[in-house]
Order: C-alpha cells, then sequence, then structure tokens
C-alpha cells in the first residue's frame, strides 16, 4: 500500500512539472516574440522604432534595450521549461529502493529546486517592472532592471543543477538484483 503512495505521488509530480515545463515553454515563445519584435521597431512607440540610419552604428538603443529587457526573462521561462521537462526521476526509479542519505538528498535539492524556480520567476517580473519604470520611481532607464533579470537566469540555470536529482536513486536493475541478494 505505502509503495502505491509512493507512486501516485511520483505520478502526480510528474505531471505537474510536465504542465509547469508547458507554461513556461509558452512563456518564452511569448516574450521572445515581443522581444523580436521591439528589437526590429516593429512593435511599441516611434522612439523605439529609431533604428539609427542605415549604413551607421547607430544601433536605435530604446528598440535594442526594449528587446533585451523581453528577451532575458524569456531565456529564463525557457530555462525553467527545459527544468521542468527533465522530470524523468520520478518515473524510471524506484524512491523506496534508496538509502536514507539519498532520499534526504533527493528531497532537499529537489525543494531547492523549486525555490530557485520561484525565485527565477519573482526576479523576472521585478526586473521586467523595474526596467520599464512601473513603480514610479525614477528607475524607468531598462538598465535599471538589468540586475534583476540577471538574478532570474542565475536562478533558472541553478533551478536546473538542482533538479538533476536521479544520482539520489538507485535504477530499477539495481535495486532489484540489491533485494534478490538480501533475500539469499
Amino acid at each position: 500500500m505505502a509503495h502505491q503512495k509512493t507512486n501516485d505521488a511520483q505520478e502526480a509530480a510528474f505531471n505537474t512539472e510536465h504542465m509547469l515545463a508547458y507554461a513556461f515553454a509558452v512563456t518564452a515563445l511569448i516574450l521572445g516574440i515581443i522581444g523580436a519584435l521591439r528589437g526590429f521597431g516593429i512593435l511599441g512607440n516611434d522612439e523605439a522604432r529609431d533604428l539609427g540610419e542605415a549604413g551607421t552604428r547607430d544601433p536605435g538603443f530604446p528598440a535594442i534595450w526594449d528587446s533585451v529587457i523581453w528577451y532575458l526573462p524569456a531565456l529564463a521561462a525557457a530555462l525553467l521549461a527545459w527544468c521542468f521537462h527533465r522530470n524523468e526521476h520520478h518515473r524510471r526509479r524506484d524512491p523506496d529502493d534508496v538509502t536514507d542519505k539519498d532520499e534526504a538528498g533527493w528531497k532537499g535539492e529537489h525543494t531547492a529546486a523549486y525555490v530557485m524556480a520561484a525565485l527565477s520567476v519573482v526576479a523576472a517580473v521585478l526586473g521586467m517592472l523595474t526596467s520599464f519604470n512601473v513603480f514610479g520611481r525614477d528607475l524607468g532607464d531598462q538598465p535599471d532592471g538589468i540586475p534583476w533579470l540577471l538574478a532570474s537566469l542565475g536562478s533558472a540555470i541553478l533551478a536546473n543543477a538542482l533538479h538533476s536529482v536521479g544520482h539520489h536513486q538507485l535504477s530499477r536493475d539495481v535495486a532489484a538484483e540489491r533485494r534478490t541478494t538480501e533475500r539469499r
């Protein structure tokens, strides 16, 4: 009975992470498309459409900075989509066949991955709000949000590293061999 509860919990976690992966992937696509449209001056106000004179090195900084502000959280969202789509550890191994130390490591790293993912989302939102001066505190230049957006990327990378928890679980073959040996 306990084994079935574990399997049900692992299946629920797999499904949740799978849906999170899709949500982050769609978010990354939307943010990336907006970033591209802003960067090329297709979307936005007239100031952002000023892409500079042809043949010059004037890149039209308002459009470029707006583009960066949309692209950085798109990259963080893509990293989180990758993080949560790598969820095979909920299906391919049996968590009942691990040592207490490995179970604690698996649960601790898994929890830390969720915390880093949440921090990534919060930092991305704060970065975008700061960059577009939503707070109305004269912090409206796009570069003011860059530290938050870089923190979002760093947190998303750490979420990926911490979500790689499969090394704390025995493969089903090793677990079966261990049970056979223990019965002898």
